[in-house]
Parts: structure tokens; C-alpha cells; sequence
């Protein structure tokens, strides 16, 4: 498969999680405002796990089309990713860290899981840096976008198990 292809495919895939952003704030309970403080941070994981790979897909596919070198055009993005994912990763840690220790596991948060995804996303982030500034080729930014649409899904399932119910927990803690 192309890079052009994969990205297509890729800001596809990022389009849908969008839209089931928000079908999750349509549906739920109440404006979002209201939304309990956890519930808030997993909406805003969800906006950030679908934007970000829909900004990196279209900006690669834009760098592609641009008449670039392919090593210049995976550096690019590469760079940008970096800078997006620490970005990212500043807003969420900060919003994680106004979160009450009690609230977040009542509401059926899970440190572990947060800190599973931020291994990852931190991992992902320093390749980019590599790849922007060593590698310069296609996989480590296309990884990018698919961890971080990983992330977003399973942000997205723990969302929707949460409101559906303690009955749909497995062990309390999901």
C-alpha cells in the first residue's frame, strides 16, 4: 500500500471517530459542561485521539502532493507530529492532574490505563522526533496515527461501557 493510500484511509477512519465523538455528546446526559470531571477528560481524549491523526493524515497527504522529496516530506510531518503530540500531552497531563484521586476511580477511571496510553503516546513522540530528525521515512509517522487512533478507541469504549452501566464492568475498575 502507498502512503498516500494509508493516509487516506487513516483520515477516513479519523473522520468516523469524530463522529462518534459526537454521538457520545449527543447522547449522554446533560451539556458537557455538566459532565462529571472524568467523563470530561475522557470527551477531551476523544477529541484529541480524532483530531490529531485527521490533522497528521491530511497533512501528509498535503506534504505528498507538494512535490517534496519523500525523506523531506516524512520529516515534515514527523516534526509536526512531535510537536502536536506534546502539545497534546501537556493539555491532558494537566487536566489528569485536576482530577480528585477518589472522583476518578468512583466514576470508573483507571490510572493504569492513563499511564499504559501515555507510555505509548510518550514512546510514539520520541520517534517522531528520531524520524524527523534521522530516519525520515513513512512507518514512524503512520504508527503515530495509528496509536493515537488506538487510544482514542479505547477511550471511546470505556466511555460508552461507563454510562452503560456497572453491569458491563468486568471488575469494577474498567
Amino acid at each position: 500500500m502507498q502512503p498516500g493510500e494509508a493516509l487516506g484511509i487513516s483520515a477516513q477512519i479519523a473522520v468516523a471517530l469524530a463522529g462518534f465523538t459526537g454521538i457520545v455528546v449527543v447522547f449522554a446526559t446533560g451539556a458537557a459542561h455538566e459532565w462529571p470531571a472524568t467523563d470530561r477528560f475522557r470527551l477531551k481524549l476523544l477529541l484529541i485521539g480524532s483530531i490529531v491523526p485527521l490533522v497528521l493524515s491530511l497533512t501528509g497527504l498535503l506534504l505528498l502532493v507538494s512535490g517534496l522529496r519523500a525523506d523531506r516530506v516524512w520529516a515534515l510531518a514527523s516534526a509536526l507530529a512531535a510537536l502536536l503530540l506534546v502539545a497534546s500531552g501537556v493539555s491532558i497531563v494537566r487536566t489528569f492532574r485536576h482530577l480528585a484521586s477518589r472522583e476518578f476511580r468512583n466514576l470508573g477511571g483507571n490510572r493504569a490505563v492513563f499511564y499504559t496510553t501515555s507510555v505509548a503516546a510518550s514512546a510514539v513522540t520520541l520517534l517522531q522526533f528520531v524520524n524527523a530528525i534521522v530516519l525520515r521515512i513513512f512507518w514512524p509517522f503512520f504508527l503515530c496515527i495509528i496509536i493515537a487512533m488506538l487510544i482514542c478507541i479505547l477511550q471511546f469504549m470505556r466511555l460508552v461501557l461507563h454510562h452503560a452501566g456497572g453491569a458491563t464492568r468486568l471488575d469494577g475498575k474498567l
